[in-house]
């Protein structure tokens, strides 16, 4: 796997490489919490082009190449619920968040937002 592998590909198919990682992730022994860390992690809204591009991109982000973290509202929640023992703080840069907003659409963009920001992420939309 590289980096932005997924974004090599259609994105009609972004929910199977999202499911294919998630798998792997999972298969490896992996729990669904974050292994990185990086107290930053970046997101460019411009790679967001449905809610499964944006979970591609925030595992990627978080917990690095084939990273997993959610794949849903949920998934994401309990990620971070996992990883709230961590004693390293997280914020999340989200580049170009009105391309994300078109892409994945606004109320889905602001529910992740109120996600993240309800388990202490530090999240700045640029």
């Amino acid at each position: 796997l590289v980096k932005g592998g997924w974004l090599e590909r259609p994105v009609e198919t972004h929910d199977s490489w999202l499911h294919v990682v998630q798998n792997s992730w999972f298969e490896a022994g992996r729990a669904a919490k974050r292994y990185g860390v990086d107290e930053v992690c970046v997101i460019d809204g411009r790679q967001i082009l449905n809610e499964s591009s944006f979970y591609c991109a925030l595992g990627e982000s978080i917990n690095g190449v084939g990273g997993y973290f959610g794949s849903t509202l949920d998934g994401l929640a309990d990620c971070l619920a996992s990883s709230q023992i961590s004693s390293y703080p997280l914020a999340l840069v989200w580049k170009h968040f009105p391309y994300s907003q078109k892409g994945m659409g606004v109320l889905s963009a602001a529910s992740v937002v109120e996600v993240l920001r309800e388990y202490g992420v530090d999240v700045k939309i640029r």
